[in-house]
């Protein structure tokens, strides 16, 4: 159920549920937000990193399964900080992620006023919300979360990499508009333990786009760079706006609403 996977979870839909939702409590009479008196057990909102880790820490060795957000594990810590024995005074949590998929299912799903809190993406701290642009301001720099509807992928069957080809155009700043691409090579989709459902995952949405649907993707902007490219036409060139991704988690796919 790979292509499922990248569609909001059911609980996280912004459309409210009907009493006749067959995962609807009758209790909670259809409401996605009950009082915290009718939750249920299972129910709890969504809690925002406060860091995606770029180039996480390696698991120690002999951890016992404890993750450090390095491979192997979840890629995500929480920290406690104040709060002295004994004492009332709220604790403070900190949370780390590797993963963008949660990051960005945060950002399409959760709630509005938790878009507000201070996030971090490698030297950058401000409210979570400022770090998502669209990929027609990619030339912003490093460090933001950059988003579109994909055009194409396309898979490099020699070398295993991948191309995504957006819909939107960059506008340089003489008014010039650049084809925007985003490139996984190879080496980066190998040395993940992630790299058979990566691949797998790829031929689901390649099908999916190709049959009309639409597929919005979000990545961690590195270094873009101009790259001149042949004319398949004529003997002239064009250009394009790249950038080379650093990990396949730093890439996420979801499925676009429709209107």
């Amino acid at each position: 159920m790979t292509r499922k996977s990248k569609r909001a979870l059911h609980f996280r839909e912004d459309e409210p549920h009907t009493l006749q939702c067959e995962y609807c409590d009758d209790k909670l009479g259809g409401k996605r937000n009950p009082a915290p008196g009718q939750q249920e057990d299972d129910f709890k909102l969504t809690n925002f990193p406060t860091e995606l880790l770029l180039d996480p820490p390696k698991r120690k060795p002999g951890s016992g399964g404890t993750a450090t957000g390095g491979d192997g594990g979840d890629g995500s810590g929480t920290k406690s900080t104040g709060g002295a024995p004994g004492s009332d005074a709220p604790r403070k949590t900190s949370s780390k992620t590797r993963y963008l998929d949660q990051v960005v299912d945060c950002f399409l799903y959760g709630d509005e006023s938790a878009k507000n809190n201070k996030f971090t993406i490698g030297d950058k701290t401000k409210p979570f919300s400022k770090f998502f642009k669209s990929v027609k301001f990619l030339a912003d720099g490093q460090g933001y979360i950059y988003h579109g509807e994909v055009s194409s992928l396309k898979p490099y069957s020699n070398a295993d990499s991948l191309g995504i080809k957006f819909t939107e155009k960059h506008w340089s700043p003489n008014k010039k508009p650049h084809t925007v691409w985003a490139y996984i090579s190879k080496e980066t989709i190998d040395k993940s333990r992630r790299k058979k459902f990566f691949r797998a995952e790829v031929q689901e949405l390649e099908k999916a786009i190709n049959n009309g649907e639409k597929v919005r993707c979000f990545f961690v902007g590195t270094n873009p760079y101009i790259k001149s490219n042949p004319s398949q036409f004529n003997d002239g060139t064009y250009e394009t706006l790249n950038d080379e991704l650093q990990s396949i988690d730093h890439i996420s796919f979801v499925f676009e609403k429709d209107n």
